[in-house]
């Protein structure tokens, strides 16, 4: 059978879905715009953990847990062309705006290492919370925001200085976080431990750098997407097996919709329709059309299909003068 690289399909205009799966040690790659195709299986290290897209989609970027590193995924040839040494345990990645750097959040050295994408090297490593498990950055590229699960807070990152501003406590167990696109509102999923239950989102208000509103939503959220509009925030809930949609103007839950066992990793389409979910047991990814908020389709990917990358869709070429 002839799978189309992802180089082939640029032409086609189509945006590309990346998911780490934990327990194949590969990452998938679906062509979201062919009935959700699997078009290429990539090797990469062991225990594929979170994922970042490059702004202009050319390279993707993926922790690898177990080998404490991360690795450089050249979308062109989808293949690994670089692997970072970065802190220990490394889990929540997210880039830059401009596309120059990488903040990496290491769980069990509760470090943030900065890779300089240039030559994919560690420039600086800003020590954080206790268990830095998710890291999201502001649409400015000033502020990392990471959600430390031991210590129950979010560090906020000067990037230019590269040293924590402030220190925010949040719920118990926070796991995931996503900024709003006009950068006002951080939305942070708190899982929860065994004897602590959280079960909520905290809401940071990022101008004052303090918790504004608590939303409560399914049993262990673990991952959480804002849509490009800002208008809604979608919250995968591990236990409960569904989304929880957030109306982010009321920060209250409009519905939950139902997409099978243990949801985890979330993302959101460029034009803001569609939702990705990875289930882990079930090795698929479901999606979810925002506009009436039902599961559309469900296909396969790897095994322990963990979080997900979505490509921006190529640039059109320019109009010809004739």
């Amino acid at each position: 059978m002839l799978m189309l690289g992802p180089a082939a399909m640029a032409g086609t205009g189509r945006s590309l879905a990346y998911v780490t799966n934990v327990n194949s040690n590969t990452v998938s790659v679906i062509d979201i715009g062919n009935n959700n195709t699997l078009v290429d299986t990539i090797p990469v290290g062991t225990g594929p953990q979170d994922i970042a897209v490059a702004p202009d989609g050319k390279h993707v970027y993926v922790t690898i847990f177990v080998d404490d590193g991360v690795s450089v995924i050249d979308t062109a040839t989808d293949r690994v062309v670089s692997t970072v040494p970065v802190g220990t345990r490394p889990e929540g990645i997210a880039v830059t705006p401009d596309g120059k750097h990488l903040y990496v959040a290491n769980r069990d050295s509760n470090t943030v290492s900065v890779i300089e994408t240039a030559g994919n090297t560690v420039v600086n490593t800003v020590r954080v919370g206790a268990g830095p498990q998710a890291i999201a950055l502001s649409p400015d590229g000033k502020h990392a925001y990471v959600a430390n699960l031991r210590s129950d807070n979010v560090s906020v990152i000067d990037t230019d200085a590269n040293r924590v501003l402030k220190t925010i406590a949040v719920g118990t167990a926070p796991v995931a976080i996503a900024v709003t696109p006009d950068g006002k509102q951080a939305y942070v999923a708190n899982a929860g431990r065994a004897n602590q239950p959280s079960n909520t989102v905290s809401v940071i208000e990022t101008a004052g750098g303090a918790v504004a509103g608590t939303v409560m939503v399914g049993a262990y959220p673990n991952g959480v997407a804002v849509t490009p509009d800002g208008k809604y925030a979608y919250v995968a809930n591990f236990f409960s097996g569904d989304v929880s949609v957030i109306e982010t103007a009321g920060n209250r839950v409009m519905t939950r919709v139902a997409v099978g066992d243990s949801p985890s990793g979330i993302a959101v389409t460029p034009d803001g329709r569609q939702v990705y979910v990875a289930g882990a047991p079930s090795d698929s990814v479901s999606v979810i059309e925002t506009g009436g908020n039902t599961v559309a389709s469900t296909f396969p990917a790897g095994v322990a299909a963990f979080h997900l990358g979505i490509t921006p869709p190529p640039a059109k070429p320019p109009a010809s003068p004739l």
